[in-house]
């Protein structure tokens, strides 16, 4: 049998491993929320950190502190402008 060159690829096989898990998990996601769909949903950026950033956990908690103000003040925004009582 032929061996897999890692070196020739420039990735290694834990970064495969890594790439496999997270597309099972973005399939889980996609399905789960086709199934039971959210008021609001509030995406992080995937490059914000890799698998083993656990130093990383008070920006990625701030970052997402973020998204979400940003995402509740647009949501403010349109049910202000689309209410009722909109000018």
């Amino acid at each position: 049998t032929d061996s897999i060159a890692w070196d020739k690829l420039g990735i290694g096989k834990f970064d495969i491993m890594n790439m496999t898990i997270e597309t099972m998990q973005s399939a889980l996601i996609q399905y789960k929320i086709a199934g039971y769909p959210p008021d609001m949903l509030v995406n992080v950026p995937k490059d914000a950190c890799r698998t083993y950033d656990y130093h990383k956990a008070p920006e990625m908690i701030q970052l997402g502190r973020e998204r979400m103000e940003q995402a509740l003040d647009r949501f403010e925004n349109e049910e202000a402008s689309s209410g009722l009582l909109s000018p």
